[in-house]
């Protein structure tokens, strides 16, 4: 009877057993691989701070008399008798954020679906990352196209935020997000 009320001691996997536990260089690994993963975290994330909702206003072309006029966010009637005039120039609320991208190429209005693109090319540009890379990896090893993409991600993410040209910085953002997608896999893939 007191055989069977006895509990098996655990066996451990031969594997592993042979691993042993968590040293110390599982802890310098894992702190690296955590450390090279905080621009992938902070290139996903960007599009809160980068392009948030701002209020503007429209600047009207001509000078006007306040009480004539009627103001709309994206255009302005000077009176009854002339037609709407597309606001050219606008004025951004900059109580919270002094500079977003939005106010920063005027993606308000007719350029308001341009701020929509930001998101999505970070996204396609890590599913780029991911493949290219993987296969890379597989191919010549982890370590080097490890440092490749924590490279080109540090360079472009610098490049990116002084673009002075939307579309140069959508590319460099597309470029850097794959760059992300490849330390993101490969960071994972050495961290098991």
């Amino acid at each position: 009877m007191e055989d069977t009320a006895k509990i098996n001691p655990i066996i451990l996997d031969p594997i592993q057993d042979a691993m042993g536990t968590m040293g110390r260089w599982q802890i310098i690994i894992t702190l690296t691989i955590s450390l090279i993963n905080f621009p992938a975290a902070w290139n996903q994330l960007a599009i809160a701070v980068i392009a948030p909702g701002q209020d503007f206003t429209c600047i009207s072309p001509v000078p006007i008399n306040s009480n004539d006029s009627m103001f709309k966010a994206c255009s302005v009637k000077i009176n009854e008798s002339l037609p709407e005039v597309p606001c050219d120039k606008f004025s951004y609320d900059d109580s919270v954020f002094k500079s977003t991208i939005i106010s920063e190429w005027d993606l308000v209005c007719s350029r308001k679906y341009l701020q929509t693109l930001v998101q999505p090319m970070t996204q396609l540009g890590i599913l780029i990352g991911n493949m290219v890379f993987g296969i890379v990896a597989d191919k010549i090893g982890r370590k080097k196209p490890l440092m490749i993409a924590v490279i080109v991600q540090a360079i472009t993410g610098i490049i990116t935020a002084c673009m002075p040209i939307f579309e140069l910085f959508l590319l460099f953002k597309f470029i850097s997000a794959i760059a992300t997608g490849g330390t993101m896999l490969i960071s994972f893939v050495i961290g098991k």
